[in-house]
C-alpha cells in the first residue's frame, strides 16, 4: 500500500525550483490561497504549491494537476501521506533530472528539498529554529546548497477546503 501511494504521489508530483521568485507576485494566476511562506495558484495551466525557502528568496514549486479534482486528490494524498509517515521518513520524487525530497519533519510540517532527507532534517531541527535568534549569522555563514521549503497539515487541510469552494 505504502508504494502504491509512493507512486501515486511520485506521478502527480512535476516540481521545479525557481530563482529569485517573490511570495507576493504572481501575475496573471489566479491564486488560490496565500501565507508568508507559500502561494497556491493557477499557474501554467496547473495548480500549483510555491513553497518559500527557509533561507533565501528562491521558491520550490510543486505542481497539484491540470484541474481542481486532480489538485484536490494530490492535496488529500499528502495529507494522508504525511499523517502516516514517521518523523524523518522521506519520499523521493525524481522529475527531468531532478530530485527532490518530501521529508516529515515532525507531527505536522512536510519539509520539500533537493537535499537528502538527512540534509532536510538537519536544516529543519538545526538551522530553523535559530533563525529568529541567529539569522544575519546564519544567512552570511552557512552555506546551503539546497532549497529547503515546507508545508504543515494544517495548511494541508487550509487549501483542501479553498479548493472545495
Amino acid at each position: 500500500m505504502k508504494k502504491i501511494v509512493l507512486l501515486f504521489l511520485a506521478g502527480l508530483f512535476t516540481l521545479g525550483a525557481n530563482a529569485q521568485l517573490k511570495m507576493s507576485s504572481r501575475t496573471g494566476s489566479e491564486v488560490v490561497d496565500k501565507t508568508n511562506y507559500y502561494v497556491v495558484a493557477f499557474e501554467d495551466n496547473a495548480y500549483q504549491i510555491f513553497l518559500q525557502d527557509y533561507f533565501e528568496s528562491r521558491e520550490i514549486s510543486v505542481s497539484l494537476g491540470a484541474d481542481k479534482h486532480q489538485a484536490l486528490a494530490t492535496v488529500l494524498q499528502m495529507i494522508t501521506w504525511l499523517k502516516s509517515a514517521k518523523k524523518g521518513e522521506s519520499n523521493r520524487v525524481s522529475t527531468d533530472e531532478v530530485n527532490y525530497n518530501f521529508v516529515k519533519a515532525d507531527g505536522k510540517t512536510l519539509v520539500v528539498s533537493k537535499g537528502d532527507s538527512e540534509y532536510c532534517m538537519a536544516a529543519y531541527e538545526v538551522l530553523v529554529p535559530n533563525l529568529k535568534k541567529h539569522r544575519n549569522f546564519i544567512l552570511e555563514s552557512v552555506d546551503l546548497p539546497h532549497t529547503v521549503g515546507h508545508i504543515t497539515i494544517s495548511d494541508l487541510n487550509r487549501i483542501q477546503k479553498k479548493l472545495l469552494k
